[in-house]
């Protein structure tokens, strides 16, 4: 597998010139295989389970109040 993996791009209103990206990065220590690039150049490494933790609350609902004060 090559690395990184794109596992999407996250293309909304105002992402302009580019967009956030998520990625899996195999290669990396386990803590840091998931990587979110934001449109700035800035970089977040979680390990699978935390981003499972986030994906999983945001399907619960749990960040839709922020979500929703950001619009």
């Amino acid at each position: 597998m090559k690395n990184p993996v794109s596992i999407i791009l996250l293309c909304g209103p105002g992402c302009c010139p580019a967009c956030p990206e998520v990625f899996e990065n195999a290669s990396a220590s386990e803590a840091e295989q998931i990587e979110v690039k934001d449109d700035f150049g800035g970089l977040v490494k979680m390990s699978r389970s935390q981003f499972s933790v986030l994906v999983g609350a945001a399907k619960d609902g749990k960040l839709d109040g922020y979500a929703k004060r950001l619009a």
